[in-house]
Formats: C-alpha cells, sequence, structure tokens
C-alpha cells in the first residue's frame, strides 16, 4: 500500500524513483528505528534508501549507509522486505549519483513529495496502520498513568525520566521526547528534565511525552499531583481548557488554510472565557505554540503558521497542547483530519488507563473525544 502510494507521487511528478535521506522517511519505509538518538523533525538519518519503480512492475529499493551500519541493516531489514513479493531490495555503502528520473535533495519540490508520500495515514480509520497509532496513545497514557503512580517526594526530575524510559520499554515504546515539570518548573513551557527539581507533595507536575511504535508518533501529556487536591478554581480552568483544546481541534478539516485555523483558535478561545467567566483565560491561546501537523517525520513536524497558506490534508495528522494562563495546567491532544469536511477523529486515551478518571467534552462543530482530568495520587 505505502509503495503504491509512493509511485502514484511519483507519477505525478514525472519521477520514477526517490532518494529517502530523514530518519522519519526511513521509519515509514521500514518501520525500523536507523539513529541511536531522539531526532528532530527532518533529521538526516544515518541509513538512506532510494525507491525505484521498475519498468517490468515492482519496486527496488537500495539501502544506503556506512560499512559499520551493515551488519545490523542485513539482520533487521530482509524480515520487513521479504513478505512483499515486489519488492527487490540491495545494500549499497555510497548514494549513487542521481540520475534522470530520481526524485533527490536537490530537486524541485522535493520536500512536498515527501510530504505528500509519508503524511498520509493509508487506509484511514480501518487500517492496520490505524490499529497500531490507536494502540500506541492507549499504551502511551497507560505508562504515564503507571509512572505518576510511581512518583515519591524527593525523586528528580532526571530519576523520573528514567523511569518513564523504562515504562515504555516494558510496553515495547520508543520515546523522541520526554518532558517533566517539577515544582519550580510551573512556568517552563518547554522543561528539561533536570536533577535541580524535585517532587514535592501537593505540587502540580507536567509528564509528557513523544513516543513512538514503528513509524508512528504519539504525543500526550498528564497533570498530576502527590496529594492534596484538585480546587474549584483549577477545576475550573482545566475544564476550560478541555473544551478549548477540543473547540480548537475541531477547526482542522480537509481543506481549511492555517491562517484561518490560527484565527479561529484565537475566536474560539475568546468565547471559552466568556462562556466559562473566566476573565483572562483567552490568552491561553497564544501562551504556548499551536502546535500542528504530526507524522513518522517527527512531532510537530508542521507548526501552525498565524499566516500560513498551506491547508488541510484529508488523513494527516496534528497534535495541540495548549497551557493556560490562569493555572499552569496543560492539555494535550492528537487527531486525523478526515475527508470531506468532517470533523477530525482524536485518538482514544482512555481503554488503557483505568486509573485514571476521563471527561467527554464535545466541540460546537461536532468533534468528539475524552480527555483525562487532573490526577491526584
Amino acid at each position: 500500500m505505502k509503495l503504491d502510494h509512493l509511485s502514484g507521487v511519483l507519477a505525478a511528478g514525472k519521477y520514477n524513483a526517490i532518494a529517502l535521506y530523514s530518519e522519519g522517511s526511513l521509519r515509514w519505509l521500514t518501520g525500523l528505528k536507523q539513529q541511536l538518538g531522539d531526532i528532530a523533525p527532518f533529521a538526516v538519518s544515518p541509513v538512506n534508501a532510494l525507491v525505484l519503480i521498475k519498468d517490468s512492475g515492482g519496486f527496488k529499493i537500495t539501502i544506503i549507509a556506512k560499512p559499520f551500519e551493515m551488519p545490523r541493516l542485513r539482520s533487521e531489514v530482509p524480515p520487513v522486505f521479504d513478505m512483499v513479493p515486489d519488492i527487490e531490495y540491495g545494500f549499497l555503502e555510497q548514494m549513487p549519483s542521481p540520475e534522470s528520473g530520481t526524485a533527490h535533495s536537490t530537486s524541485d519540490n522535493y520536500q512536498q513529495m515527501v510530504d505528500q508520500i509519508i503524511r498520509p495515514l493509508l487506509g484511514g480509520v480501518d487500517s492496520n496502520s490505524y490499529s497500531k497509532l490507536s494502540w500506541l496513545s492507549g499504551a502511551t497514557m497507560k505508562v504515564l498513568s503507571e509512572t505518576a503512580q510511581e512518583l515519591e517526594p524527593g525523586m528528580n526530575g532526571l530519576a523520573i525520566r528514567g523511569r518513564m524510559l523504562c515504562n515504555l520499554a516494558r510496553a515495547g515504546i520508543d520515546a523522541n521526547l520526554v518532558l517533566i515539570a517539577l515544582s519550580g518548573q510551573e512556568t517552563h513551557l518547554h522543561p528539561i528534565a533536570s536533577a535541580q527539581y524535585q517532587v514535592e507533595k501537593g505540587k502540580w507536575m507536567k509528564l509528557v511525552v513523544g513516543t513512538r511504535y514503528a513509524e508512528h508518533i504519539v504525543s500526550q501529556s498528564l497533570m498530576v499531583k502527590l496529594g492534596g487536591s484538585v480546587s474549584d478554581h483549577e477545576a475550573e480552568v482545566y475544564r476550560a481548557l478541555q473544551q478549548a483544546s477540543v473547540e480548537y481541534a475541531d477547526l482542522y478539516r480537509e481543506g481549511t488554510k492555517e491562517c484561518d485555523i490560527y484565527a479561529g483558535m484565537i475566536e474560539r478561545f475568546r468565547k471559552v472565557e466568556h462562556d466559562f467567566g473566566l476573565k483572562g483565560f483567552a490568552q491561553s491561546a497564544v501562551l504556548h505554540h499551536p502546535g500542528g501537523g504530526t507524522s513518522p517525520l517527527g512531532n510537530r513536524d508542521r507548526m501552525i503558521d498565524p499566516s500560513g497558506i498551506r491547508t488541510c490534508e484529508a488523513w494527516t495528522q496534528f497534535a495541540i497542547n495548549p497551557v493556560d494562563t490562569l493555572c499552569g495546567l496543560k492539555v494535550e491532544l492528537q487527531g486525523i483530519i478526515q475527508p470531506s469536511g468532517a470533523p477530525p477523529v482524536i485518538l482514544d486515551m482512555h481503554r488503557m488507563a483505568p486509573a485514571l478518571s476521563f471527561s467527554k467534552i464535545k466541540a460546537e462543530g461536532g468533534t468528539t473525544t475524552v480527555l483525562p482530568d487532573l490526577f491526584i495520587v
């Protein structure tokens, strides 16, 4: 399915082959991690690939890497491609000089073609890809819940990050991102896990993770506190933030421009401020970045541009994570844009985390989901 889709994109650009360089594109092609460290969107991978549409039918895939990568590649790549009879594959230690008909890094519209190939969730919500993505969403929230219940006063940020990674590993999940915000980091929008900060009873903490399974990525957050309670004000602000988040997500429709999404986000946060009677809440729309596209290429690989004119495409994903201005609380969700202007599908987070409570939230435009509530351990 992936290669047939790739073939159609190349044919539209009058190409018969494409060179893939990024870690995300290699993940998409093979389902395998190729780079030892965490990656940023579009980071160059130590492993490249050349995908050729053969004149006789089928595909030829050449995996290109330095000699020290080869033992792993020769062991792990064959089980991926041997299952597909129309794939011929091989290995080289240097990318061949581009031939006529090959799309490569300096070709016109190269990145646009890569986006068209990799970003859509092929087969939509009835596909095996969606099944894996949905499982990853549930398993990620389960790990966040488990990690929250293992917290103890005095644990530092690095220890918690290690605990999170260990719990993910037990589930067979990799991490592209782990953020821990403890006492003293309440205003840090992108906190760095550090031994400088420790868990304190009665203080809100943010557990944030960007997980990877095969080529898929899921971003999730959980607000947690050891002991104490949720004040009436915190509960009201968080419910407003949940509502505003789903109202914002509701704007992600096929054919909608980025600039219109951004403007709509501002307006919907203002309306939630009015409806909940929370003066100053509307500024929560712009306290953190507005989120945007997510794909195998990386977390937030396409941030919403306030003046952008790109349009939403069906079966591509987005993730948003606003932080409120009144209490510093955070909500995060990830969705899939549906065709024909239908409301987006929001990934299910609740089915594998029975220790947490969730609230069902519905936007005026029809988008519906359940989001985790503030968690007291």
